[in-house]
């Protein structure tokens, strides 16, 4: 009986859910915001401590820096430390467990409509899934979502919110989505939402518990200091409005129609409608949200399709498809294919590097590091993503111009950062007050031609980098 519980057709969809998320997490990380963080995270490992300012440039040196994903970088550290793939094997772990609560929390009246509901969510979601802190903060708002759902031990709540405050600073997503759930439970009940205010209780318990870090109440202050830097985000492209033209946000858009579709279909609860328009609304903002919805879409999604029967259409087929997914052979051939699936993931996970740096100005940086232009000893600007990659390859030794820590650098660095790229003369200021010798910058831009016009001298060109020097430096 035991056994045949575990292989219940309820559990194979959280297990091929896991499989499909490993899929995504295991291969070679590329992500420039992750480099930083495994960077970071080899540092507190080196060093046994969390920095409090900023270590990384010449151009906010010693800036106060609150390092809000330090869990996650102490993980991806010692991670890579033990082996560079284990690394890779974490963030396939990471995106496995994110899938299979996902698929918990779409739980419907059967396998078959859990299936369908589990796979709507997550193909929603996915597209904006990537091998950083923000994979904690899915998890973490799906584990929140599974505890309400499932009506668990609210003190759940609390390692949940430890863990999200100390690996990502997006943690009033969180209760954001449990006031929305109180509300709309306020009004089906039409009286007091006991159970969803206890959550928030516990949620609130938590807060003052994540707060036991190196960093103290700094890690629960910092979405809202982040919030006077507003302006400088929206020069993000995922904190802008999405883009359904292109590849990731266009397949996110075709299953959030679908969600949207299935749900318009049912009569559903307030609880359940409330957090889906106000997800919805915060996702049509910020591209950045796509993911967040897709995890709340779950739950919703499970209750529609868990209406009133139909009369099915193909009633010899559906009792076909409900014989053969309760038999035991099918059950022990789902779990078969993917256990060879996950072996399989891994073992090519293995046989594949660890990091993806084609995008990267690989070729160039080793030109700067044999003509010794690496180090304390020169000043390189670049863009922020290639800041990134030379905080990763390179610091805290070298220091950068700027990364992609924008709720850390001044206002001032950010402004320099955009008169550079704008190259329509202002940068001549920037490159002076910071005393730039050396810019490693793209071809496609207009500034490596501006500067050339200025005498600048030109040291390593290939299609895409192009590295300037100040004349006479």
């Amino acid at each position: 009986m035991r056994a045949r519980a575990r292989l219940a057709p309820q559990t194979l969809v959280v297990i091929v859910a896991a499989v499909a998320g490993a899929r995504l997490g295991l291969r070679p990380v590329s992500d420039n915001s992750t480099l930083v963080h495994l960077r970071t995270g080899l540092e507190l490992v080196r060093t046994g401590h969390v920095p409090r300012s900023d270590p990384y440039s010449f151009t906010a040196p010693g800036h106060p820096w609150v390092v809000q994903s330090w869990f996650a970088s102490l993980l991806y550290g010692a991670a890579y430390r033990l082996g560079g793939h284990l690394f890779v094997a974490l963030q396939g772990a990471l995106m496995a467990a994110t899938a299979a609560v996902v698929a918990l929390t779409a739980r419907a009246s059967t396998a078959w409509r859990s299936a369908v509901a589990a796979t709507i969510a997550i193909a929603a979601s996915a597209p904006g899934w990537s091998p950083r802190p923000l994979i904690f903060e899915l998890l973490c708002l799906a584990l929140v979502v599974l505890v309400t759902e499932r009506d668990l031990d609210a003190r759940w709540l609390v390692p949940i919110v430890w863990l999200w405050v100390n690996t990502h600073g997006s943690y009033p997503l969180g209760l954001l989505w449990l006031g929305a759930r109180a509300v709309g439970d306020a009004i089906d009940r039409r009286g007091r939402p006991t159970e969803a205010l206890r959550r928030i209780g516990w949620f609130g318990v938590g807060l003052v518990v994540a707060m036991a870090n190196p960093l103290t109440w700094h890690l629960l202050t910092f979405p809202f200091v982040a919030l006077h830097k507003r302006s400088v985000f929206q020069g993000i492209v995922e904190w802008r409005s999405p883009n359904f033209q292109n590849g990731n946000s266009f397949v996110a858009l075709l299953f959030i129609v679908a969600a949207l579709l299935v749900l318009m279909r049912a009569r559903l609860p307030w609880a359940d409608t409330l957090p889906v328009l106000g997800f919805l609304a915060s996702a049509l903002i910020a591209e950045r949200n796509l993911a967040p919805f897709g995890v709340v879409l779950a739950p919703a999604l499970a209750h529609a399709l868990s209406g009133p029967p139909q009369a099915p259409l193909w009633p010899a087929a559906r009792e076909w498809a409900t014989r053969v997914g309760q038999s035991t052979r099918f059950a022990v051939t789902v779990v078969a294919v993917a256990a060879a699936a996950l072996a399989g993931l891994l073992a090519r996970s293995i046989g594949q590097p660890v990091l993806d740096l084609a995008s990267y100005p690989v070729a160039a940086v080793n030109r700067l590091a044999t003509t010794g232009r690496l180090g304390p000893g020169h000043h390189i600007a670049e863009i922020d993503v290639v800041g990134c990659y030379l905080i990763w390859r390179a610091g805290p030794a070298t220091k950068v111009f700027i990364d992609d820590r924008y709720d850390m650098y001044p206002t001032s660095v950010t402004n320099a950062a955009g008169a550079l790229g704008a190259a329509q003369g202002g940068e001549h200021k920037v490159l002076d007050t910071y005393h730039v010798d050396t810019v490693l910058w793209s071809t496609s831009s207009a500034l490596p031609g501006a500067l050339q016009a200025e005498g600048w001298v030109e040291t390593y060109a290939d299609p895409h980098w192009v590295v300037l020097q100040r004349a006479g430096s």
